[in-house]
């Protein structure tokens, strides 16, 4: 169980979840907004945002993720290092030990690191969509997995012509809209 629960889940234990407190002073007035955020968000599609007038794109790019583990900072994450999740088995190659298992979890990476392209394409951060793949990250320990590897240097170069591109056509983005000089 994570080191910080969830708030009304029991723990393991069956003894109730520790929370972590939250400074205040005498002064500070707590109000529950579970119900107001709930009530705006039931008419939220996947991908829309609730904002006030003030919101621009420097506060998009600001802005929190809950439950992102690269975004936010609450959640509790078990690695350190690319290097600590290799170690503890994380991206591992080969990927299984049964050939027909590999073939399937192989393509399940694909599949994956495909549809990071696809939120990378539609506007979320490289870093955060293609780049959050070791096997993307460390390619020389996807050497002995040619499918894999092949696949794995094909999404880069991708990747790489698609900035060079937009860096050459000196692409500049002002309140939504982007405009070629």
């Amino acid at each position: 169980m994570a080191d910080n629960p969830v708030p009304g889940e029991a723990s393991m234990d069956g003894h109730s979840p520790k929370l972590a407190s939250i400074p205040a002073s005498d002064s500070t007035v707590w109000a529950d907004a579970s119900t107001l955020l709930k009530a705006a968000c039931t008419g939220l599609r996947d991908g829309e945002l609730i904002h006030g007038d003030n919101f621009n794109l420097f506060a998009a790019m600001s802005a929190l993720e809950i439950m992102d583990p690269k975004i936010d900072s609450g959640i509790v994450c078990t690695y350190y290092s690319i290097d600590e999740a290799i170690e503890n088995g994380a991206a591992p190659i080969p990927i299984s030990l049964d050939c027909t298992i590999d073939v399937q979890r192989t393509i399940d990476v694909m599949d994956h690191l495909l549809a990071c392209e696809a939120a990378w394409h539609k506007g979320h951060s490289l870093a955060q969509t293609v780049f959050s793949c070791i096997y993307l990250l460390r390619l020389d320990r996807t050497a002995p997995h040619a499918l894999l590897h092949s696949y794995c240097r094909v999404i880069r170069a991708t990747c790489k012509a698609v900035v060079s591109v937009v860096s050459d056509a000196r692409a500049h983005e002002v309140k939504r809209r982007i405009f070629l000089q």
